[in-house]
């Protein structure tokens, strides 16, 4: 799990506000951190990165479902991961608003799938061919296709509020 002072390292201390959620699958546990609201206050920002921790409990994440969470209403800017360690992981992201939950694999919103291959990242900034608008309430599943060596990603998702 990221600390909030990696999350300011990593995008900066000029955020006036960041939404962190951090998810295991092996204590299946949820936490919001909004650290960054309490230093800044809490005005609307330009961006924000939602981050979710996939970890496999000292084991190679398990293909299948990884975490539900809840967005705001937003525009989708990036997609990156970073892992623990070479390997690969290929995760779908399935959008569904709160009303029809769950989301199934027909609600993608990925078209190229974000995939880390023989590396420990990846970066996606033009989401070509994605589905960016997020509305007020939808919810996002993270699933894993595959995944080979990694015990760990995090991943970050850039958005515009």
């Amino acid at each position: 799990m990221l600390t909030v002072e990696q999350v300011f390292e990593n995008y900066g201390e000029n955020e006036n506000k960041l939404a962190v959620f951090a998810v295991s699958r092996s204590t299946g546990l949820a936490s919001l951190y909004s650290a960054a609201a309490q230093k800044y206050g809490t005005p609307n920002p330009p961006k924000a990165p939602y981050i979710v921790n996939a970890d496999g409990g000292g084991d190679v994440i398990a293909t299948g479902i990884e975490v539900d969470f809840e967005m705001p209403e937003c525009t989708l800017t990036s997609v990156r991961i970073v892992t623990d360690q070479v390997g690969t992981i290929e995760l779908d992201l399935w959008k569904k608003a709160f009303a029809n939950f769950p989301p199934t694999s027909g609600d993608s919103i990925a078209s190229d799938l974000p995939t880390v291959t023989a590396s420990t990242k990846f970066e996606d900034t033009s989401l070509g061919g994605w589905t960016t608008a997020i509305n007020k309430g939808d919810w996002i599943r993270t699933y894993v296709n595959s995944c080979t060596t990694i015990t760990k990603a995090t991943i970050s998702l850039g958005i515009n509020i």
